[in-house]
């Protein structure tokens, strides 16, 4: 229902998806672009009317960051094409890509909603720790600079910082050094519900996909080494049923032959 004006700077895509770009800023950079797509719309519960939706939404601000979430909106029932027309409810979820994005709804109930996101290899093998993964790997690099430039007090200050939001990694081995994590690299889904109310979430599942096989799971060549036969159970099961579906406790004791597998390899 957009303006004459502004309908002919939208498109159209696949499977319900609407995108625009921002206009280019003053030095001919791109700005980047919105899209989202609508996944359910219902009538709202309110005495003055109007329409509740919820939305898939991706934004890029003109790098390489694609972040995602998903949105509930309320759209009133009178309409006034000159003021903002949407209320915000609930923004759920949100990551760039590979880290935690890619949201996607699967189940959308009254008070409760069942999403997915992408996984790294990193996130698969820490499934519950929410640690500023990224944060903790700058951390170390400055921690790192500090320590040949001789600051051994700014270093051990820095080298804190990094433990504070490592301190809960599976096996203790690191996001990006150890395990691999960046915003390309997919293997998988998390599954959970949030409850709308309390805003607390549950696991629900694991889901590892066809593109396990092509991402590299391990930076550090001795955990590669001493995890090959565990990946390589993974990877027969994934050439030979393609999606994989774990419970939460099927992935805990598939994860547990790795700590057998890899227990007492220093990386």
């Amino acid at each position: 229902q957009c303006d004459e004006e502004y309908s002919s700077l939208i498109s159209v895509g696949k499977g319900g998806w609407l995108s625009s770009e921002y206009p280019d800023d003053e030095y001919g950079y791109a700005m980047g672009w919105a899209a989202y797509r609508v996944v359910e719309r219902a009538d709202a519960d309110y005495d003055y009317g109007g329409t509740n939706i919820w939305i898939e939404a991706t934004l890029n601000t003109g790098g390489t960051g694609h972040f995602s979430g998903l949105w509930q909106l309320h759209l009133p029932a009178n309409q006034d094409i000159n003021r903002p027309r949407f209320a915000w409810i609930h923004n759920i979820g949100g990551g760039d890509r590979c880290n935690d994005g890619q949201s996607t709804a699967y189940e959308i109930g009254p008070n409760t909603v069942t999403y997915g996101y992408a996984a790294t290899p990193y996130r698969l093998l820490n499934p519950g720790n929410e640690d500023n993964t990224h944060l903790e790997y700058i951390m170390r690099m400055l921690e790192k600079e500090a320590t040949e430039r001789g600051d051994s007090e700014e270093a051990s200050e820095l080298s804190e910082m990094a433990s504070s939001h490592s301190s809960g990694s599976f096996m203790g081995w690191l996001a990006y050094d150890d395990v691999v994590n960046c915003a390309i690299c997919c293997v998988g889904k998390m599954i959970q519900t949030i409850d709308l109310d309390s805003g607390e979430t549950s696991l629900r599942a694991i889901l590892i996909d066809a593109e396990f096989a092509d991402v590299a799971f391990f930076a550090e060549p001795a955990l590669a080494e001493c995890a090959a036969p565990w990946l390589e159970s993974l990877e027969s099961q994934v050439a030979n049923q393609g999606t994989i579906h774990f419970s939460t406790d099927e992935w805990l004791i598939k994860r547990g032959e790795l700590i057998e597998a890899c227990q007492g390899v220093q990386p």
